[in-house]
């Protein structure tokens, strides 16, 4: 089981808050909050409210009993990244994974996670296509367009996570090392990154986590592929813009985008990987994307990010049967109790 050290280490880390920093703001020594993090002392009920408060944590939250323990983390473009910034990337995934599972032991047991151990080997960039196709079979998506992403990870085990505000986090997996390896995908949920891209983002971490990817073949490409081709099969890029083309046209591009949630840009990298369009047409479109600073934000209508949803089901599910109370409810879904009140007012 987690002590109430390591509780308070993972919510400090989650913080971005050094052990002087919290230590001014609950009013003890640095020594101190040393000592409770490696068990050497134990704070006493005032300074747990203080620590409660400081570190935004409801007092249950350092007493939870639940062993967690992640793999090592790869990150979508690690280099923009401070080793602070990851530290409290994976501290809040942490405990947010944590109030996941508790709460599917406690309430919805019948769904827990059998293993993930799809390995698809990947020996060129071309086996990429059929790796996509294998994923959607095994899951019976067919071939048309996903309306939910977050919401298929989630119905097939993915424990989904949205992080907010580290502006130059992209994504990041784990797998919770257990007897049935679960795997953890966690995003950057900021309201100002439109849902093409964190669609690509979901996308491109469930190839890293299927695909065996031989060392002679670029990884992060060959993730790029499997995302277009999982979210876009190559039968339908060939229905949607014929077997060869000159040009596409900018307003053509964004219905596509539209109709089945992958970038624009995502459709240009599809025709040329698929032999569509010319490697030279690519290369002038994609200059006109970032010339234009539609690599940033593209053109027309934006499509709204998706968010996880299981948790919430669950924990609603729990209070309709009176599993548990409103205050429960608050703790595991780590909102505040006029939140929880709200969503149910309604009643």
């Amino acid at each position: 089981m987690n002590s109430i050290g390591e509780r308070v280490r993972v919510a400090r880390m989650a913080k971005g808050l050094s052990q002087r920093a919290l230590a001014a703001k609950i009013g003890v020594s640095a020594m101190a909050v040393s000592k409770y993090e490696r068990e050497m002392d134990l704070p006493g009920s005032g300074v747990m409210l203080r620590l409660s408060k400081a570190l935004e944590m409801k007092p249950e939250f350092f007493f939870r009993q639940i062993r967690l323990d992640l793999s090592e983390p790869k990150y979508r473009c690690a280099k923009t990244l401070k080793l602070k910034e990851k530290k409290i990337i994976e501290a809040k995934a942490k405990e947010s994974v944590e109030r996941f599972l508790e709460a599917q032991d406690l309430l919805a047991p019948e769904g827990r996670f059998n293993g993930f151990n799809a390995e698809i080997s990947i020996k060129v960039q071309e086996d990429v296509e059929n790796a996509a196709l294998k994923m959607r079979k095994d899951w019976d998506l067919g071939e048309d367009s996903i309306e939910n992403l977050t919401q298929i990870l989630e119905d097939h085990g993915f424990c989904v996570q949205g992080l907010p505000w580290i502006e130059k986090f992209v994504a990041c997996t784990f797998m919770i090392q257990s007897a049935n390896k679960r795997p953890v995908i966690v995003f950057n949920s900021n309201s100002t990154i439109p849902g093409d891209r964190q669609r690509f983002s979901l996308a491109h971490e469930l190839g890293h986590l299927c695909m065996a990817i031989n060392d002679g073949v670029a990884h992060e490409t060959a993730a790029n592929r499997f995302a277009g081709a999982f979210l876009v099969p190559r039968r339908k890029v060939y229905f949607e813009l014929g077997n060869k083309r000159r040009h596409l046209d900018i307003e053509e591009l964004l219905h596509l985008k539209l109709k089945y949630g992958l970038s624009m840009r995502g459709w240009i990298h599809r025709a040329e990987d698929l032999g569509i369009l010319p490697s030279k047409e690519a290369v002038r479109l994609k200059r006109l994307f970032k010339d234009k600073g539609w690599d940033k934000k593209e053109p027309g209508d934006q499509l709204p990010q998706e968010q996880p949803a299981r948790l919430k089901q669950m924990v609603l599910k729990a209070l309709s049967e009176e599993q548990i109370t409103h205050s429960r409810a608050a703790e595991i879904l780590g909102v505040p109790l006029t939140e929880v009140l709200h969503r149910t007012a309604f009643k």
